[in-house]
């Protein structure tokens, strides 16, 4: 089952045990590489904001309103070296451009997909003015600084089946 990474911003965090709210989600973060969901980026219920980190093989489930998580799993960003490392090279994928490998501007990935039991990352959404696009994970070229560079030049049509357009 699918679910789209802009449900799961500003959504709680629930605590297993305590049944509690621990957080809100603030970021989805991915593996710029794999398009794996790694962990979620948590806003602490706390007098002194503060973010905390949760691996996404953590989470025991994704409820309609609310995502639950064990509060033991919450780590600091110094603790989990792989997550620091892909936030530091500043590839996110949410908010990206989107390029062809000729440079040409199609949009910027305005959503993403996730495959819910596995964290991947199945398909994004590429909006430019009125028209929506979708590729899938396997569409991308490479993710750099600049943008999302994809293979082909998708393009959605009525029919919801994908076509290759020319961009050569």
């Amino acid at each position: 089952m699918l679910i789209a990474a802009s449900k799961l911003q500003n959504v709680p965090l629930i605590g297993m045990e305590s049944h509690s709210r621990l957080g809100t989600i603030k970021q989805c973060i991915f593996h710029p590489d794999t398009g794996q969901l790694l962990a979620f980026a948590i806003n602490l219920n706390s007098v002194i904001p503060r973010v905390n980190y949760i691996s996404f093989n953590d989470i025991v489930s994704f409820e309609q309103h609310a995502v639950v998580g064990d509060r033991e799993c919450l780590f600091d960003l110094d603790d989990y070296t792989k997550v620091k490392n892909i936030l530091s090279q500043k590839r996110p994928i949410l908010g990206q451009k989107v390029l062809t490998r000729d440079q040409k501007y199609l949009g910027d990935v305005t959503d993403v997909m996730i495959e819910k039991t596995t964290g991947q990352m199945v398909e994004f959404e590429v909006h430019h003015l009125f028209s929506k696009r979708i590729f899938r994970f396997n569409d991308i070229d490479q993710i750099t600084t600049k943008g999302v560079v994809v293979k082909n030049d998708l393009e959605m049509v009525k029919s919801g089946v994908a076509v290759e357009t020319n961009t050569a």
